[in-house]
């Protein structure tokens, strides 16, 4: 009976994303149009094209992408690319080019826009962000490259040195990553100075089920969003080294802080021999959660938050599972911020 009821649902699932699925270009069919006005009220010479809008995805997530998109526009061609006067003299060509890319992997859409404009300048960023008490001057000193970039998502900063029509007014990338993580996505950026900026966004095709890991800690279950999954982790304790803050591990080659799970919920730390991490993304670095198990995935309707539940740091929704019981489901970087 549970076998069948499980395919009853997969196939009602299938079915109802299959009516409520749309092309992407039936969305963003005003960008090039808009693109063209905003390079010419700026009196610059740019390229905009669009690749794989023919992409089907859930007519939600082809709706919310617009305003997020259109402003990774209009940041692109009024900070990321230089006038033409200047692109020449760097050896560029006048026009500039900017791409925006579509396609699909596995149950999420990736999509890339990319400038071959100014790029960012992390010393910039820096001294910005000091400026504008955002950071203090150590802090400041002590970011990586990769991180000073990032300060572009911070709450009410802008890089545009006076207020236009087209950007400037503080509500800018921090507002595009809020909609990106609404939509349970996520974004990130790569930036070489001189040479360009692209970014890329992450997002699940349907937006009816959330695909679902559930996690073992301090005896609980939790529900962890799986395109918040990079993947997942069996080392001896052994493995973990302790550092300043806490512990950490060596993974691909690259060193990765260890957080348990349970001691972030109060549940108390694991004193198995063998370390179980999830590794996910928080604030552009990846980061490992110690967990005492993994248990199923399932696709899942996640019923957001209210009440004294909507309260709870960490905690994006919860939905019913099988024998009647209730999942919480945790949104992994709010409860590592």
């Amino acid at each position: 009976v549970q076998a069948r009821l499980e395919q009853v649902t997969a196939r009602l699932h299938r079915d109802v994303s299959s009516v409520r699925a749309v092309p992407l270009e039936s969305a963003l069919r005003r960008l090039p149009r808009l693109a063209r006005e905003i390079a010419g009220s700026l009196g610059k010479q740019v390229a905009f094209s669009v690749e794989g809008a023919d992409i089907e995805v859930d007519k939600q997530i082809a709706d919310t992408l617009f305003e997020p998109l259109l402003h990774l526009l209009r940041n692109a061609i009024d900070h990321g690319t230089e006038a033409a006067a200047d692109r020449e003299a760097a050896g560029k060509p006048a026009e500039a080019r900017i791409m925006l890319r579509f396609r699909r992997s596995g149950d999420s859409i990736i999509a890339e826009l990319s400038d071959d404009g100014r790029g960012i300048d992390p010393a910039a960023m820096r001294r910005l962000a000091a400026e504008r008490g955002l950071i203090d001057v150590e802090e400041a000193a002590a970011m990586s490259d990769v991180a000073a970039q990032r300060l572009i998502f911070a709450a009410g900063f802008s890089t545009a040195r006076e207020v236009t029509s087209i950007s400037g007014r503080g509500v800018g990338m921090g507002a595009v990553q809020a909609v990106v993580e609404r939509l349970r996505g996520t974004i990130d950026l790569e930036s070489d100075p001189g040479g360009g900026t692209r970014f890329t966004l992450r997002l699940p095709v349907s937006a009816l089920t959330t695909r679902l890991l559930v996690v073992e800690t301090g005896r609980e279950r939790y529900g962890v969003a799986l395109d918040q999954v990079i993947e997942t982790v069996r080392a001896s304790r052994d493995e973990l080294k302790p550092v300043a803050s806490g512990h950490a591990c060596v993974l691909r080659g690259r060193t990765v802080p260890v957080v348990s799970l349970g001691a972030l919920l109060g549940a108390g730390e694991s004193d198995d021999p063998v370390a179980r991490l999830l590794v996910t993304q928080a604030g552009g670095e990846r980061v490992a959660l110690r967990v005492e198990g993994f248990a199923e995935r399932l696709d899942a309707f996640v019923r957001p938050t209210a009440g004294l539940l909507a309260a709870v740091p960490g905690v994006t929704g919860s939905t019913l599972m099988g024998d009647g019981s209730v999942l919480l489901v945790l949104d992994l970087p709010e409860l590592l911020a």
